[in-house]
């Protein structure tokens, strides 16, 4: 029995559909090509580590010490606005 030139072709076809993913899957599963692709491939950039417990405490009271601040200019700029009006209003 003679095998034609197609299914050949046909079986050699096979072959890489089958071989291509495995031979692909088993080099970027190495580590050193995985780093390599990871670095080449990056689409997120990642912040720093986490701030340390004392320096999100730091900052944590900077934020409410400015909190404060801008509510005190808010309020003192209430206080002038209404000024302003009761003077014209008596006029």
């Amino acid at each position: 029995m003679r095998i034609g030139i197609g299914s050949k072709m046909e079986a050699f076809r096979w072959g890489v559909y089958l071989l291509a993913p495995v031979a692909i899957s088993l080099y970027i599963m190495n580590p050193d090509n995985m780093d390599i692709f990871i670095q080449k491939h990056r689409f997120i950039v990642y912040p720093p580590e986490a701030q340390t417990p004392e320096e999100f405490e730091r900052l944590e009271s900077e934020f409410i010490e400015k909190r404060e601040q801008r509510l005190q200019l808010q309020q003192i700029q209430q206080r002038k606005e209404q000024k302003q009006q009761q003077q014209q209003q008596k006029q």
